[in-house]
């Protein structure tokens, strides 16, 4: 719409987000006392999404010196030496023990990359560029079900049973970051395995995803890739991922075209 009002509201809730990611206290949670510090990969990666857009086109951004911060702490969950990213780990990058320490989500490291990349790429930056493909490549790599196709929603890094027992289910939004992260990775790197990737995501959620009789795009499948819930929509699947990934796709590809 254009209108102040709207975007001085929208930072007035971001600076509250801020405020509480720094503070989780404030929450009114909790906090035992003798638990690890975590380091919870979801947390920074959201502030930088949100950060990003907030500072396109303005040079008043309010947290512009933190996102450097929120980049680097997102690095930190990739672990070169097994070719994998953690959900959790400590505030260092060091592995935290049991299962909390050992999860992880393709899907949501798959975002997590392309959200560093745009960040990146909008500024000229090199530093993480190649680390963030990484991301994308390792996490595409361990996430993908060989046997059945899609992407595993939870995995251990021992290849321990996951304590999420959706684990081997194929969620909607996992394979709508991956179709844009894959597509992001390939139109910067010009590395083709990525455009295998985004032919491979695409064709299966052509397959599976979309409903050819009634429309849209089915949220929750089994391992096999069979529907194990008919609803389009509801308070998790809203209008959002899949809107968001086509929109972005076709922007970028008629980028690349242009």
């Amino acid at each position: 719409t254009g209108e102040n009002r709207l975007a001085a509201e929208a930072l007035l809730m971001f600076d509250k987000v801020v405020e509480l990611a720094d503070n989780p206290r404030l929450l009114g949670r909790p906090m035992l006392e003798g638990r690890p510090e975590v380091s919870a990969m979801s947390v920074p990666m959201m502030l930088l999404c949100a950060a990003e857009q907030f500072s396109r086109g303005r040079d008043d951004f309010p947290h512009a010196e933190r996102m450097e911060g929120w980049v680097a702490e997102v690095m930190i969950h990739a672990d070169p030496g097994r070719k994998l990213v953690l959900e959790n780990v400590a505030p260092d990058g060091s592995h935290l023990p049991g299962s909390e320490g050992r999860l992880m989500n393709p899907g949501h490291a798959i975002e997590a990359g392309w959200f560093v990349l745009e960040y990146l790429e909008a500024r000229g930056i090199e530093e993480h560029r190649q680390r963030a493909l990484e991301m994308i490549e390792w996490s595409f790599e361990r996430g993908w079900d060989n046997a059945h196709g899609g992407i595993y929603y939870f995995l251990d890094s021992e290849n321990r049973p996951p304590l999420q027992l959706e684990w081997q289910m194929k969620l909607w939004w996992p394979l709508c970051e991956a179709l844009y992260g894959t597509l992001l990775a390939w139109s910067l790197s010009g590395n083709d395995k990525y455009a295998g990737y985004f032919e491979r995501t695409w064709d299966y959620i052509a397959d599976r995803l979309i409903d050819r009789e009634h429309g849209e795009w089915f949220g929750y499948l089994d391992r096999q890739g069979a529907p194990t819930h008919q609803l389009k929509g509801g308070p998790y699947k809203c209008f959002f991922h899949v809107p968001r990934t086509l929109m972005f796709c076709i922007k970028l590809l008629e980028r690349i075209e242009g």
